[in-house]
C-alpha cells in the first residue's frame, strides 16, 4: 500500500498527490494475505504511515499559525506606513522557507521594489498580507482533508489489526490445546533463541509462569479501557464549538483534565533516564516493564488545565510504546527457560486473551470516526468562520482550529501504537509455547 504521506513532502504536495492513489489503495485493502507474518507486516507499514501523516500535518498546523501571526503583524504594519525592503526581503525568505516545508509552491511576496516609497509601502503591505492569509488557508484546507483522511486510515488500520488478531487467537486456541495434551518432562530444560529473548525479557531476563503476560494484559486492559473517556473528550470538545457564536465563548470555556492513566506512575529525572524532558506542567508517566524491555509511555499535563494555556498543551500530549529504559543495554544471553506444559496452557491462554481485546476494540472504531468526522467538520467551520471573523474573535476561531486539529492524534495514539505491539508481542509469546512443546 502506497503511504498517504512521505518523508520529505509537505502536506499540501502529499494531500494533491493522495488523490492520484485512493483508488489503488481501495483494492489493495481487501487483498488480505492469509499468514500472521504477512499481516503483523502490514500493521507495522500502515502504522508507519498513519505517523509519518501525524509528522506532516502537525508540521503543517505549526506552520499556519506561524503565517497568520504574521499576517497580523503585517496588518497592524500597514496602518502604520508599512514595512520596507530590507524587513520585506527578511519576511520573504522566511516565508520561502515555510512553504517549501509544507511542499506549498508560490511566489512569497510582491516585488521588493514596492516597498521602497512611503506610499507604495502601505499597498505592498497590505498586498503581502492578503497574500500570506491566502496561502494559509490552502494550507489549512490541506489539514482539514489530512484529518478525514486519517480518520480513513484508521478504519483501515483496524482492519489489519482485527485480521491479524483473529488468527493470532486462532494460532493461540490451537497451542493451548497441544499444551493441555503435554504430559511429562522436557528432555531439553533450556534452548536457544535470541530473537525470542530480545522480544521478550524484562529488565534482561525472561520472567517465569504467570509474570510473563499479568503485566501485558493489564496494560491492554487500561489502553484499550481508555477509549471512551478520550472520546468523551473530542464530545466535550464539539459541545463548545456547537453553541452559538462559539468563537467567544471557547477560549473561556475549554479545559483539559489532569492525567489520570491506570496502572502508570511518574518518571523523576526523566531527562538523566534517556528520556525527553516534560514541558513545564507535564510529567511523563509510564507503565511496569512489559516484554521487550518496553513500556507505554506518555506525556501529560499533572494538572487540570484551562484556556490558553490548555490549548497551548494539547500538542504536548503524547503516549507511545517505547523502551522502559531507553538507557538500557539489549540482552547478550540467548538461552530460555523451556516452559513447563501448565505454564505453555496459561501464556497461550493469555495471548487468546490479548487479541480478544485488540479485536474487540476495533468495535469502538466506528463510533469513533464517527465523533472524529464531526470535529473535522468543526475545524472546517472555525476556519471558514476565520476568514470573515473581526479582531475579537480572531483568537477564538483559531483556538479551535488549534484544538480541532490535535485531537484526532490524541484520541487514536495510544490504542495504535499499544494494539501494534500487542500483536508483535502476542506472535512472540507464542513462538515460546512452540518451541517449548519442541522440548516435549
Amino acid at each position: 500500500m502506497r503511504r498517504m504521506t512521505k518523508a520529505g513532502q509537505g502536506l499540501v504536495a502529499a494531500m494533491e498527490a493522495e488523490a492520484d492513489v485512493i483508488a489503488e489503495n481501495q483494492e489493495e485493502i481487501g487483498n488480505n494475505a492469509e499468514s500472521l507474518e504477512t499481516d503483523m507486516l502490514e500493521v507495522a507499514d500502515s502504522a508507519e504511515e498513519g505517523a509519518v501523516a501525524d509528522e506532516k500535518q502537525e508540521e503543517a498546523a505549526e506552520v499556519v499559525e506561524a503565517l497568520e501571526s504574521m499576517a497580523v503583524s503585517l496588518g497592524l504594519a500597514a496602518k502604520n506606513g508599512g514595512i520596507d525592503a530590507h524587513a520585506a526581503d527578511a519576511l520573504g525568505v522566511a516565508l520561502e522557507h515555510m512553504y517549501s516545508r509544507v511542499g506549498l509552491k508560490s511566489k512569497p511576496m510582491p516585488v521588493l521594489e514596492s516597498f521602497g516609497g512611503t506610499s507604495s509601502r502601505v499597498g505592498a503591505t497590505q498586498l503581502a498580507m492578503e497574500g500570506i492569509k491566502e496561502q494559509a488557508k490552502k494550507i489549512w484546507d490541506a489539514i482539514v482533508a489530512a484529518i478525514k483522511s486519517a480518520i480513513a486510515w484508521l478504519g483501515t488500520y483496524y482492519n489489519k489489526i482485527f485480521d491479524a488478531a483473529t488468527k493470532l487467537k486462532s494460532r493461540a486456541e490451537s497451542l493451548e490445546e497441544k499444551a493441555q495434551a503435554v504430559h511429562g518432562q522436557a528432555k531439553e530444560k533450556t534452548f536457544e533463541n535470541a530473537n525470542l529473548v530480545k522480544a521478550l525479557n524484562v529488565a534482561g531476563k525472561i520472567p517465569t509462569g504467570a509474570a510473563l503476560t499479568t503485566d501485558l494484559l493489564a496494560t491492554a486492559k487500561s489502553v484499550f479501557g481508555s477509549g471512551k473517556e478520550i472520546l468523551a473528550y473530542a464530545e466535550g470538545f464539539l459541545k463548545l464549538a456547537d453553541k452559538e457564536s462559539p468563537q467567544k465563548t471557547f477560549l473561556a470555556e475549554f479545559s483539559l483534565p489532569a492525567a489520570s492513566m491506570k496502572n502508570v506512575s511518574v518518571v523523576s529525572n526523566p531527562g538523566s533516564l534517556g528520556f525527553t524532558d516534560a514541558k513545564e506542567g507535564f510529567a511523563v508517566y509510564r507503565t511496569k516493564e512489559l516484554p521487550g524491555g518496553k513500556a507505554v509511555v506518555a506525556y501529560a499535563p499533572t494538572a487540570a488545565l484551562s484556556g490558553q494555556a490548555a490549548v497551548d498543551a494539547i500538542g504536548a500530549i503524547s503516549s507511545e510504546v517505547s523502551a522502559f529504559n531507553p538507557k538500557a543495554v539489549e540482552p547478550t544471553e540467548k538461552v530460555l527457560p523451556t516452559l513447563q506444559s501448565n505454564d505453555a496452557v496459561s501464556v497461550a491462554k493469555a495471548v487468546a486473551q490479548l487479541a480478544a481485546d485488540c479485536i474487540g476494540f476495533k468495535a469502538a472504531q466506528a463510533e469513533g470516526s464517527a465523533i472524529l468526522s464531526k470535529v473535522a467538520a468543526a475545524a472546517d467551520k472555525a476556519a471558514k468562520g476565520a476568514e470573515k471573523a473581526d479582531e475579537a474573535d480572531t483568537a477564538g476561531f483559531g483556538a479551535m482550529k488549534r484544538v480541532a486539529q490535535r485531537i484526532p492524534k490524541s484520541v487514536a495514539q495510544p490504542a495504535v501504537a499499544f494494539s501494534k505491539y500487542a500483536i508483535g508481542t502476542g506472535k512472540s509469546l507464542l513462538d515460546y509455547v512452540e518451541e517449548s512443546l519442541k522440548q516435549y
